[in-house]
């Protein structure tokens, strides 16, 4: 199931864009010189894409959905900073009901 979502977005992103898993259900995209109008129109088709797949293969009647947290990072700040606004926004997505884009 990992390597489909994996496949997925790879084939929906731009090849200078970075995604990783981050944790064991996180993971980690980084889109250099990207708007955060522009990240949350990516991340909200991404979102269709996946929620779209059929992932009745691996379970009959599996439902995938991509909840995102987004944030831009200024200019000299510590990733810690960038990640921790990252992450509460990914939790408020997720606190509002999952399958959603939330913007910090």
């Amino acid at each position: 199931m990992l390597r489909t979502f994996a496949i997925t977005i790879f084939s929906n992103i731009r090849v200078l864009d970075r995604f990783g898993r981050y944790a064991v259900e996180e993971f980690l995209m980084l889109l250099p010189n990207t708007s955060r109008q522009e990240a949350c129109s990516l991340l909200d088709r991404l979102r269709v894409i996946v929620a779209d797949l059929d992932w009745s293969a691996f379970s009959p009647g599996m439902r995938v959905t991509l909840s995102a947290g987004v944030t831009t990072m200024s200019f000299g700040e510590h990733a810690e900073t960038i990640l921790a606004r990252a992450d509460t926004a990914l939790y408020t997505a997720k606190a509002e009901g999952r399958d959603r884009i939330a913007i910090a």
